[in-house]
């Protein structure tokens, strides 16, 4: 049986709640936005002023304030209580920009949002340390949130800032080279909400690409590390059939050989006594499978000291097993759990887990001995599987299509280990890498977004463009000013993105026990790294390129004649 089998599904509830969801963000986004234009000033929206506040206006933000406060500490308790990732993760942020808006009038809102910001990006890297019980093991979508909550801090410390891009231009953009910069800040610098949403959709999709691209280079570069760990010191694995077994003999009598070890390998009904049922292999092995130490344990049992001490009690005691941490799937395993296997409901046997595997790409699921193996199917059985050794020196692929090569008769699978990892991991990079095209598909959709914003922009601008240009300015300079606003805001959601996405991947890989069980290194893909962060920059500016041309273009006379 394959370990992976992928089944095209369709749920009704996920439909359903997709659906929902949209629906439900989409109309709090119009209504946000009706009830804003609602209340707008006539008089102030007609001048371009800002809107006056009201009495009333800063009783309510007051309000939504506290709301926010009392959300987040509830989602703390919660967090801590129960051990739930989420909402502990979720709950400073949510405190301090609570917080944030309520102390905005004592201490500024530069200021406030740029401590409730660095609050966000400080507690999505630091929660791992502050609440280990809430954040053990967590789901790879625990890290999604993480991701918004930093990028959502970065977000409003880089908005409120921008008086920095300010001072910063006054200083080193005077003069006439320093015009199309001053010009292309203006517009940004003077609609901080819009640079804000703008800023925050780039560093989303930047951050989740850049967030896979790592996980897929970590596989990748821990391949040796994975088949040293599941390979028990062995190079080939030997599939044949129990109709037509091959013996030991056989095998070892191959050129390249060194050391040959038979696993009964049998499928059977898994139970554990939560109630979740599976069918998963228990595979026996004897002294010849732990000639060079057996496969590594990460935990095990209190009265073992050894990886070794857990594989002798193994063999010597037949309620004992070594199992994969995650035999169930999502439902990690720990030493002294109790299984329960059934064999086509004839009868059942309960064992224990004595240890952890720190791996198992090779999927025997479950180790055992052949006593324990006999508990349930009494009746003897040739190996269905075996594990090879290659003498030193000799590569695995040779010896592999040696073996091949002359059991054909025996209608073996011989496979190196390495081969094997490489198989299992490129099919599950492949999937990160569709996940990753569609990722790409949405930036792709966000840089063609703020060309439409920079057309929409030069509309609504034509009367200013003209007075700039009759009053000299060149049609050079208005193209580079739009081309200026486009890196602005694409510049700085690439840096947000990268960074905090490799920020969050070495949360990751230092973190989930699917990664640590591996021994897996962090890695930075370099080379891959640049092109996230450069091609957005470069493609925001081509979709630049036409508003700005067609704003060079806007002739004098005919944008000042325009009242509205």
């Amino acid at each position: 049986r394959d370990r992976l089998n992928l089944v095209f599904t369709v749920e009704r509830s996920s439909l359903v709640t997709a659906a929902a969801t949209g629906l439900v963000l989409t109309l709090a986004a119009v209504w946000l936005a009706s009830t804003r234009l609602a209340r707008l000033n006539v008089i102030a929206a007609i001048r371009d002023l800002d809107q006056p506040r009201s009495a009333r206006r800063r009783r309510a933000t007051l309000a939504g304030a506290m709301g926010l406060l009392l959300a987040g500490l509830l989602a703390l308790l919660v967090g801590a209580g129960s051990n739930s990732p989420v909402p502990a993760l979720v709950s400073v942020p949510l405190a301090c920009a609570g917080l944030g808006v309520a102390l905005s009038g004592l201490i500024g809102q530069r200021a406030a949002a740029t401590l409730a910001g660095l609050a966000s990006i400080g507690w999505g890297v630091g929660v791992f340390s502050a609440l280990p019980d809430a954040m053990d093991n967590p789901e790879i979508s625990v890290f999604v949130f993480q991701g918004v909550v930093m990028v959502s801090g970065a977000v409003a410390v880089a908005t409120a800032n921008q008086s920095l891009w300010e001072a910063a231009l006054r200083r080193f953009g005077s003069g006439r080279r320093g015009v199309a910069l001053r010009l292309g800040l203006a517009y940004p610098l003077a609609r901080p909400i819009r640079s804000a949403l703008l800023l925050a959709m780039f560093s989303l999709v930047i951050f989740t690409i850049t967030f896979m691209a790592v996980l897929v280079a970590v596989f990748d570069s821990g391949a040796d590390s994975i088949a040293d760990q599941t390979a028990a010191g062995f190079d080939v694995v030997v599939e044949t059939s129990r109709n037509s077994p091959t013996p030991i003999e056989e095998l070892q009598a191959i050129d390249g050989v060194a050391a040959v070890a038979g696993l009964d390998r049998r499928w059977f009904e898994v139970e554990r006594p939560s109630g979740l049922t599976v069918d998963r292999p228990m595979t026996a092995v004897d002294r010849d499978y732990l000639a060079f130490g057996g496969a590594e344990t990460s935990v095990h049992l209190p009265r073992f000291d050894s990886t070794e001490e857990v594989w002798e009690a193994v063999l010597a005691d037949p309620n004992l097993i070594v199992v994969d941490e995650f035999l169930f799937g999502d439902a990690a395993m720990r030493p002294g759990d109790v299984v329960t296997f059934k064999k086509d409901n004839e009868g059942t046997a309960d064992f224990v887990v004595a240890g952890v595997l720190r791996a198992d790409w090779l999927w025997n699921a479950v180790y055992a001995s052949p006593q324990a193996l006999a508990r349930l199917d009494p009746e003897p059985s040739p190996p269905s599987r075996y594990f090879v050794a290659a003498q030193p020196g000799r590569d695995a692929d040779v010896v592999a299509a040696s073996l091949n090569g002359a059991l054909l008769e025996r209608g073996i699978d011989a496979r190196s280990v390495g081969s094997i990892i490489e198989e299992e991991l490129d099919q599950q990079n492949s999937f990160i890498r569709i996940l990753q095209g569609y990722l790409g598909l949405g930036l792709l959709i966000g840089v063609a977004g703020l060309g439409i914003v920079l057309i929409r922009a030069v509309r609504e601008r034509r009367r200013e463009i003209g007075t700039l240009r009759a009053i000299g300015y060149p049609a050079q300079t208005i193209r580079s000013a739009f081309l200026v606003e486009a890196a602005f805001v694409s510049l700085q959601g690439a840096i947000m993105g990268v960074g905090l996405g490799l920020i969050t991947a070495w949360q990751v890989v230092t973190n989930v026990d699917a990664f640590a069980a591996g021994s897996m290194a962090f890695v930075v893909p370099v080379g891959l790294i640049m092109a996230i962060a450069i091609v957005p920059v470069l493609a925001s500016l081509a979709a630049a390129a036409f508003p700005a041309r067609r704003a060079a273009r806007i002739a004098p006379a005919v944008a000042l004649r325009i009242t509205g």
